[in-house]
């Protein structure tokens, strides 16, 4: 996706620049005679490593825009703005307002017209079992009297009663499987909705619990071990060690993100409309 892409390059630019820091904080330890050259090698280990993923990640982003491009019929080469990233900070709707859209989904809304036909059936097989009476009328030509005005009147009785019973109960049935279908249908759709908004509010909860509590934590301990390296007390690993601990936490915020917007999407598509996930 095109906005983990972003994302993640935006990551590793910052990763990459705290990486030169590191190497010169190892440079100077190694000129004062207080740090081993291992400790330098190591250090531009990570910032090859990262300039080697920020190439390939520039990459992946160019072939993402071109994705969305061709997606919305759009020149490959178009730019594309930058994209918000999802959040649940505003309310989830409820779930009865989740609920009263589902009705409207097209689906239902055939299944109910299904309904409409076969109860429309019944009602004509039913009428056959009354007479009928039929009017014709109409212009007429004969030689005796010329040009003139037809009129044709017709009347049939119901006499073949089994078979017309048979219709009736043919058609009763045909109401009644889509009638099942109607049901079975709404039962499926309402629980798709409800486990989608269970899937968008577990994943705004990861979601803020990874920025708000596991992200600062890992902030925190990064200081520490920076200035004890620098002050000499602790060895490089200890702080390459809080680096890569950082840097997780921030890949699993981007994933958390993505699945927020996924799961709104999901939302969105299981109501069959976005209008009640507007802010």
């Amino acid at each position: 996706m095109l906005h983990e892409r972003r994302r993640t390059a935006d990551l590793l630019a910052e990763q990459l620049a705290f990486a030169r820091d590191l190497v010169t904080a190892t440079d100077a330890r190694y000129e004062g005679a207080t740090g081993a050259q291992s400790d330098v090698l190591r250090a531009e280990l990570e910032v090859a490593r990262l300039e080697a993923r920020i190439q390939g990640v520039a990459g992946e982003v160019r072939a993402a825009e071109a994705m969305l491009n061709a997606s919305l019929g759009l020149s490959a080469d178009a730019t594309v703005p930058p994209l918000a990233t999802a959040t649940v900070d505003r309310v989830l709707p409820p779930w009865s307002a989740v609920k009263a859209q589902l009705p409207a989904r097209p689906e239902l809304a055939a299944a109910r017209a299904d309904i409409a036909r076969a109860t429309a059936e019944v009602e004509v097989m039913r009428d056959m079992f009354r007479p009928m009476t039929t009017i014709r009328t109409g212009p007429a030509y004969t030689m005796a009297d010329g040009r003139g005005w037809m009129a044709m009147v017709g009347f049939s009785l119901p006499i073949w009663r089994s078979k017309l019973h048979a219709g009736v109960a043919e058609a009763q049935a045909m109401r009644q499987m889509s009638e099942a279908e109607l049901q079975a249908m709404s039962r499926m759709v309402e629980g798709q909705a409800a486990a989608t908004l269970s899937e968008l509010r577990a994943a705004g909860d990861q979601q803020a619990a990874i920025r708000d509590n596991v992200l600062p934590r890992a902030r925190v301990a990064l200081d520490p071990a920076f200035a004890g390296y620098a002050a000499g007390r602790l060895p490089l690993v200890s702080v390459i060690d809080a680096i890569q601990s950082l840097w997780s936490v921030q890949a699993e915020l981007i994933e958390a993100d993505v699945r927020v917007g996924l799961a709104w999407t999901r939302l969105g598509r299981a109501i069959g409309s976005y209008e009640v996930l507007e802010p």
